[in-house]
């Protein structure tokens, strides 16, 4: 009965942050305004921890729920600059306010679509109160079927991506000093490197569930740790790309750790942030290093240091290119581009299918952040580089205002199901979904909001291959001994 009582505050207050921000963001006035960036910024922060207290209040103690994942994602790509500014800690910047005029009402949407992810997420009485490990129910001839087949993909993803160096030229890649446009077009345009990929984070998935599951007792254990390590450092020194050993190595240990083996603490997952963010922060600084020459490295990280270009506190203010994204976006529609109607979803949808999605979708096509990055940053868009968005800019893009809150409620209605499927069934195939899903949401809500969409694909094909396997090699034969059979009979599922 408490439990209810406090649900139920916890859907008013959800909906009354809504609803005030809604007006608040419908009547934002069109100029600068340091106090309404402040009740933006502040206001958000009121609302996530209201929305963590009352949580906890219900029973949810789970560190690594998905509100509280999707809560960290957001705040650290759409607030990290905001609410410094709004301390006093950073000063103004031309280059993340863009639009001056518009900043104030980016800002209050951006508070309002936290609000409507939050309230779709607890319009059901919380059911991720786990206070044990999950005890995964498939039969253990299923799961050695999805870890032999899982390793299958680990390895032969890691050799198709090094095969791609091969292919490109190792000696170019090392010594390459003439921009991007060669490398990243030589990168998207093979089969060698997408396929590669997309077998390697599949395969990354289902091993970061067998390391635990198997208590790390396996003799494959250690192959696919190497692999993992291997691929970490091709991910490092070749392409300098953060948000991939993120998705494909850091975050689905740690989840599968969390819940199939040993709780994570408190204390253990702000090391683990602190430890991450620090790593995130030297391949910034040595991206462009690396993508003009390896041996510059080294010179380059010291030279950032020593001119001062990169403090401490550039690990929390610099991530400011979501709200950024956020302004520019609704500074150029509707005025230059109509809203798109879910257009932009489907598209993106039909283009993330492996291999086939450039013959599914219109000639000519770009997604959402290409296009904002041909008239916000030109140059950029000519180097293929990618400029990053927002959950919010890609809702308002499609459905305006209210009808991109809307589309964001129902996002945060779908991701309290798929956990929910999780704990009723508790299934390898659900938990493997569920990962994929969360792990690409952090990243989605300053990409694209259907970044799953490719990796899901890898874990329906190897699904399919899991359960043709299971017809073939575990498929009994069942021998009709009688025409009837009795109502009490056990029947083993």
């Amino acid at each position: 009965m408490k439990n209810r009582i406090v649900h139920s505050w916890l859907i008013l207050v959800n909906a009354g942050f809504l609803l005030v921000f809604l007006v608040l963001t419908l009547t934002a006035p069109y100029e600068f305004s340091d106090f309404w960036l402040a009740v933006a910024a502040f206001g958000g922060l009121a609302l996530a921890l209201v929305h963590l207290a009352l949580r906890r209040a219900v029973g949810d103690r789970d560190l690594f729920s998905i509100d509280k994942l999707f809560i960290a994602a957001y705040f650290y790509f759409h607030y990290g600059y905001l609410i410094p500014y709004t301390l006093g800690a950073v000063s103004y910047e031309a280059r993340v306010f863009w639009n001056p005029a518009i900043a104030p009402q980016a800002a209050l949407m951006v508070t309002t679509a936290l609000a409507a992810f939050l309230l779709g997420y607890n319009l059901r009485l919380p059911a991720n109160q786990i206070p044990e490990l999950l005890e995964l129910t498939t039969p253990p001839q299923t799961l050695q079927l999805w870890f032999f087949v899982g390793r299958l993909a680990l390895f032969f993803g890691l050799l198709l991506v090094i095969a791609f160096i091969f292919q490109f030229g190792i000696g170019s890649l090392i010594n390459r000093r003439y921009g991007f446009d060669l490398f990243y077009s030589g990168l998207y345009e093979t089969g060698l490197f997408t396929i590669g990929k997309l077998l390697f984070s599949t395969g990354a998935i289902i091993f970061s569930a067998e390391l635990w599951l198997r208590k790390r007792q396996s003799p494959g254990v250690f192959f696919g740790a190497l692999a993992l390590l291997v691929y970490s450092v091709i991910i490092f020194v070749f392409f300098g790309v953060r948000s991939w050993l993120m998705i494909d190595v850091f975050l689905p240990l740690l989840l599968s750790l969390h819940y199939l083996y040993k709780k994570v603490s408190l204390h253990w997952g702000v090391i683990f942030l602190v430890a991450i963010l620090a790593l995130s922060l030297i391949m910034e600084i040595a991206r462009p290093a690396s993508q003009r020459s390896l041996g510059a490295f080294q010179d380059e990280l010291s030279y950032q240091f020593s001119v001062g270009e990169f403090s401490a506190w550039d690990l929390i203010a610099r991530p400011y290119q979501s709200y950024t994204r956020v302004i520019q976006e609704m500074s150029l529609v509707p005025l230059e581009k109509n809203y798109q109607g879910g257009s932009t979803l489907l598209f993106g949808f039909l283009a993330s299918i492996p291999e086939l999605g450039k013959f599914l979708v219109p000639l000519g096509y770009e997604s959402p952040d290409r296009w904002l990055a041909s008239i916000v940053d030109p140059w950029m868009y000519n180097n293929n580089e990618g400029i990053g968005f927002s959950i919010v800019a890609e809702a308002h893009i499609n459905f305006g205002i209210v009808g991109g809150l809307l589309f964001i409620l129902l996002f945060g209605v779908f991701s309290e199901r798929i956990w929910s499927a999780v704990l009723r069934h508790k299934s390898m195939w659900l938990w493997l979904v569920y990962l994929v899903y969360v792990i690409n949401l952090v990243f989605g809500v300053r990409q694209s909001i259907l970044g799953f969409v490719r990796p899901m694909t890898g874990l329906l094909i190897i699904a399919v291959i899991v359960k043709a396997g299971k017809m073939i090699l575990f498929r009994r034969r069942m021998e009709p001994m009688t025409d009837h059979i009795p109502e009490n009979l056990p029947i083993n599922q």
